[in-house]
This record gives structure tokens, C-alpha cells and sequence, in this order.
């Protein structure tokens, strides 16, 4: 059997029917390694400060965390309700949250939105710390682009869930968060002096 060639859910199915396969492990590593990460460094950036937790040790408490009493949080997942990527991101959180409450930091509430890949980090570092500018802008977005604004950038859902919400094209969705990041760029350089006007 080639892992590989394994859907998301058999995978899954497969690991915790044989923890002791260091194939499947490492398949589901690799597969899913990338979720994991995503979901430390949002968490972190929502809730810690720099250097607050080491992000691979959370890394390794989340699939560690996987396999303990008989890999019961694998046995638990339920394709029929989400996917294992989602499943997973909320799992990452959590370990992260933990760690963060571990070391003394402020206690914080789990956000059960999913962070999106294709958010570029950096903008949304500088939204938080321009948010007067930045709710300015907003506001002056029609209803249409506020809504797109809540659900991509607040709520941070993925893309496609976004282009269902709004009943447009995923390439739209790329396109109008193009045009949204220049203008939020725009307005935050502005604030800083930099001179640049948004875009109408």
C-alpha cells in the first residue's frame, strides 16, 4: 500500500487503525505539516507576541497529541462533518492556545474560524495596528466589498467558502482581494506619512 495514493479520510482511517507505521505517520506529516504550521503562526499572531512559545514544539505536541490513548483524536475525526485539514486546524489552535496558557500569558478564547493560506500575513499585522485608518477605509467600501472584507479578512475564511457566501467565482475572489490589499496598503502608508492615496 503507497500512502500516497491514500485519500485524506483513508489516511486518517489508517492511522489509527496502525499507529505503529512510521509510512503512514510520515505521509500524514507531510500532508498535513503545512495546516498545522498555518494555524500556530495565526494563533499566535491573533493571541501571543513574538517569541511568547516555540512553534515547534507546538508543532510536535499537536501530532504527538494524535497518536496519545490510542489515537483517539484520530478516531474521533468524522469526515461527514468537516474535512481532516479543518479538523486539524482547530486541533493546532487549541495546542497553541494551551501553550500560551501554559506559560503565564493572558488567557484568550478559542476562535473557531480557519485561517486562510492565502491571506498575506503581513497585511493583516498592519490592519491590527491601523485599525482607525483601516475601519475609515472600510467604511467607505460599498456594502458589497465590506461584507467581502468581514468574511475574508475578519473572519478569515478560505477563499472558496468565501466565493460560495458571496455566489462569485473563486478568481473573483482573488482579484477583489488584490484590489482591497492595494487600497488597506495604500491607506496604512498614507497613515504613516508615506503621502500615497488609495485608489478609488
Amino acid at each position: 500500500m503507497n500512502p500516497k495514493s491514500l485519500t485524506d479520510t483513508e489516511l486518517v482511517a489508517q492511522c489509527a487503525s496502525t499507529p505503529g507505521s512510521r509510512a503512514l505517520l510520515n505521509e500524514l506529516v507531510q500532508r498535513f505539516g503545512p495546516v498545522v504550521k498555518r494555524a500556530i503562526r495565526w494563533t499566535l499572531l491573533r493571541y501571543g507576541s513574538a517569541g511568547c512559545c516555540q512553534e515547534p514544539d507546538v508543532f510536535q505536541d499537536v501530532f504527538v497529541g494524535l497518536l496519545r490513548d490510542g489515537c483517539r483524536a484520530l478516531r474521533r475525526f468524522d469526515p461527514a462533518r468537516s474535512s481532516f485539514a479543518t479538523y486539524l486546524s482547530t486541533i493546532a489552535r487549541n495546542a497553541t492556545i494551551n501553550a500560551l496558557t501554559r506559560i503565564d500569558r493572558r488567557t484568550v478564547s478559542i476562535d473557531e474560524t480557519l485561517a486562510s493560506p492565502d491571506i498575506e500575513l503581513d497585511i493583516v499585522v498592519e490592519i491590527r495596528e491601523q485599525r482607525d485608518r483601516v475601519r475609515t477605509l472600510v467604511e467607505e467600501m460599498s456594502a458589497k466589498d465590506r461584507l467581502f472584507y468581514h468574511l475574508y479578512f475578519e473572519e478569515c475564511m478560505p477563499p472558496e467558502s468565501v466565493a460560495r457566501g458571496l455566489g462569485i467565482g473563486t478568481d473573483t475572489v482573488y482579484s477583489k482581494k488584490a484590489k482591497i490589499v492595494e487600497k488597506l496598503r495604500a491607506a496604512i502608508r498614507q497613515s504613516a506619512g508615506g503621502g500615497s492615496q488609495p485608489r478609488p
